[in-house]
């Protein structure tokens, strides 16, 4: 999928948008699996879309980052709901969820 071109401007739709952050072990080999902090919020069609535009931009950090992001069925149709960042020196671990309600 290119999310350059990625665009959600339906405002039928209520989103909710919840983030946890996490870090590695003791050991550093594997991530926590309790979320160090979790934000709930409700943002607009704008802000989701940014937000998947933006998966590209952070895969070019190099290091150990990535950003990918996971499609799945929802009210609003087959479109990105999940997004999983990693920082670039591998520290931490941040999933973005999106849950489409209709109005």
């Amino acid at each position: 999928m290119n999310y350059n071109k990625f665009s959600f401007t339906d405002n039928s739709y209520v989103i909710e948008f919840t983030k946890k952050e996490f870090s590695r072990t003791a050991s550093g080999k594997s991530w926590k699996k309790q979320a160090d902090r979790v934000t709930y919020e409700f943002v607009t069609p704008e802000f989701y879309t940014n937000y998947i535009q933006a998966v590209p931009f952070f895969n070019n950090f190099g290091g150990r980052s990535c950003c990918r992001a996971y499609k799945s069925y929802t009210y609003a149709g087959y479109i990105p709901t999940d997004v999983i960042t990693i920082s670039p020196d591998g520290s931490k671990k941040i999933t973005a969820r999106f849950v489409f309600i209709n109005k």
